[in-house]
């Protein structure tokens, strides 16, 4: 971000939760110096590479106080754990998350897509057994 609004580079691409923090303080700073652009020409490329896990989303223009939405491409956030962790342990953690949603959404408002409809769309990444567990006894 400091490279940007020093005038050292003249763009970048990130990832990251709406809003991110640091997107958040260009924009600010910058005011109409940051224009968003639009990358969905490239998700064909990259779903025949990687398969479906990458999809088309807008960013909302109110956001970032853009002019109008921008499409991008979103692969979904997913809480990693090694695959030898207690399934007591990921069952436990699970609920946690889930029994603390509003907590998450106040502290970033992406946490509104953490829902029990898409909890189990992890792939290519496997479900934890601990997880799986936890979301079909809060279904």
């Amino acid at each position: 971000m400091d490279a940007m609004k020093s005038g050292s580079i003249d763009a970048l691409v990130w990832s990251g939760g709406l809003p991110t923090g640091g997107i958040t303080d260009l924009v600010t700073s910058m005011g109409n110096g940051v224009k968003l652009l639009p990358i969905t020409d490239l998700l064909p490329k990259m779903q025949e590479k990687y398969g479906e896990v990458y999809s088309a989303a807008p960013i909302p223009a109110a956001t970032y106080k853009q002019p109008a939405d921008v499409a991008t491409i979103v692969v979904p956030n997913v809480l990693l754990v090694r695959k030898d962790m207690k399934d007591q342990l990921a069952e436990q953690l699970t609920k946690t998350l889930y029994d603390n949603m509003d907590a998450l959404v106040t502290v970033n408002a992406a946490a509104k897509g953490i829902t029990l409809d898409n909890a189990d769309k992890t792939d290519p990444v496997p479900l934890h057994p601990g997880a799986k567990k936890a979301i079909d006894g809060l279904r």
